[in-house]
């Protein structure tokens, strides 16, 4: 009997141990996916945090999705976790975060990502900027007010000049520099002069931006990767991310356009 007991306990053990390992083996594997991109945002703070969600798996929920925190000075994994819900975040106070799991919305320290309560300066922000983060915006026009840009016309793939002005008042800029497939890309601060635009007519998917200096010729232009999915101005750095699991996410110095980290999978 003792010996049919051991033997119970035994097996008892050896499949609460397979379980275990089969949970951590999964586990560990959503942690490790690629990922499909579902967003991105910045977190204020202090460094503050660049933080990717990509949606690595399904669940009885609907789909787990993975958070992970950036260092926005080096790219830096700082922290990262799985949920097992569908999820949509936008920034809320300093290191912290909204985000909306069908119909209820939880407040998310960063870069613990534990759920915590919302003080008065939380409340306030819960419906920052009225919707969860809508990503890139794009442009036709650009510039200050009495003084637009925007882009020649143009068929096709065929590439379009830049120039002063807008409609019918447009004029082509003297040495105008010309892009495939532009549009202007509105960050945080508008007197940045950020064009996106297709790296060459036979390249169409090989995405660059370009940032155009005070005398309209182009100050500097970095590859990206993939199409912008989201871009934010913290500090001297421009911070996009793409849906390019490879590219999702880098930053670029404003000052000289150089890529001074890139973030992929």
């Amino acid at each position: 009997m003792r010996a049919l007991a051991g033997a119970v306990l035994v097996a008892l053990a050896v499949a609460a141990g397979s379980l275990a390992y089969s949970r951590w083996s999964s586990r560990r594997e959503v942690d490790t996916a690629t990922g499909q991109p579902m967003g991105a945002l910045v977190v204020a703070g202090e460094p503050g945090f660049v933080v990717v969600i990509d949606r690595v798996g399904g669940s009885a929920r609907g789909g787990s999705y993975r958070f992970t925190a950036l260092d926005p000075a080096s790219g830096a994994v700082v922290a990262s976790r799985v949920i097992d819900e569908p999820v949509r975040c936008w920034p809320g106070t300093p290191a912290r975060m909204w985000c909306t799991s069908g119909d209820q919305t939880h407040l998310v320290a960063v870069p613990s990502f534990d759920a915590v309560t919302a003080g008065p300066a939380d409340e306030a922000s819960r419906t920052w900027l009225g919707r969860p983060d809508g990503g890139c915006a794009f442009a036709d026009v650009a510039g200050a007010a009495g003084a637009p840009l925007s882009f020649a016309p143009g068929i096709g793939t065929a590439p379009r000049a830049l120039q002063r002005g807008s409609g019918s008042d447009a004029a082509l800029a003297p040495d105008a520099p010309e892009f495939v497939s532009p549009s202007f890309l509105r960050v945080e601060d508008a007197a940045l002069v950020l064009v996106q635009h297709d790296a060459a007519i036979d390249h169409p998917g090989a995405i660059a931006l370009s940032r155009i200096a005070s005398d309209l010729h182009v100050a500097w232009t970095a590859a990206l990767g993939g199409r912008c999915e989201s871009a934010h101005v913290v500090g001297d750095r421009l911070v996009v991310t793409s849906p390019d699991p490879a590219h999702r996410a880098l930053a670029i110095e404003l000052a000289t356009g150089r890529v001074a980290w890139t973030y992929g999978r």
